[in-house]
């Protein structure tokens, strides 16, 4: 017998675990290397986005850092994703 499970419901517990989770960056990259796999595989790749500061655990960086105005044309795009400032696994799945 085939088993088959809903590839929405599994964005959404992974992007929730990217999201929330204090784990390290390399099992986020895991999760990360895994659901886009999944997704370009069975056509419903459509792309992703950084998370924002308060998309995060208070005390993580962000995927992409935008300053206190919250507007990204007043942040330098160098510094959007300076590696100091941000980390590239905080992202959510369209």
């Amino acid at each position: 017998m085939k088993k088959t499970f809903n590839i929405d419901e599994y964005r959404k517990m992974v992007n929730d675990s990217l999201a929330v989770s204090t784990c390290s960056a390399d099992m986020r990259q895991g999760m990360i290397n895994m659901l886009e796999e999944i997704l370009h595989r069975t056509g419903n790749y459509k792309g992703f986005q950084y998370l924002m500061q308060n998309q995060v655990p208070a005390g993580k960086k962000p995927g992409i850092f935008v300053n206190s105005s919250g507007w990204f044309e007043a942040t330098p795009i160098e510094k959007r994703f300076d590696r100091v400032l941000t980390d590239s696994t905080r992202i959510k799945f369209i």
